[in-house]
């Protein structure tokens, strides 16, 4: 039942995006075939790293000090993406 209701949503968003009947045919081939470089000038057009989050899910006390040293400022955060404030 899972993989039917897969296909179903896959064929939906098809339908609703507009693509054309090759699309993983297409997408495949640019995904084989894209360099770095490539990736890297999209990347650069497309994505300001000043207005992106990095969110990691995980043991706080295990990962923090690591992320810290990188220089990631360590935030707790609630399901609607609230700011709590972690009393030590």
């Amino acid at each position: 039942m899972k993989l039917v209701s897969k296909k179903a949503s896959f064929l939906g968003n098809m339908l609703k995006y507009k693509l054309a009947p090759n699309y993983t045919i297409t997408q495949n081939g640019i995904l084989n075939n894209i360099t770095a470089k490539e990736i890297n000038l999209l990347s650069a057009k497309y994505m300001d790293p000043q207005k992106m989050n990095i969110i990691f899910a995980g043991d706080k006390e295990k990962i923090a000090p690591t992320l810290e040293k990188m220089g990631y400022k360590v935030q707790d955060i609630n399901s609607q993406g609230e700011v709590v404030e972690v009393k030590p």
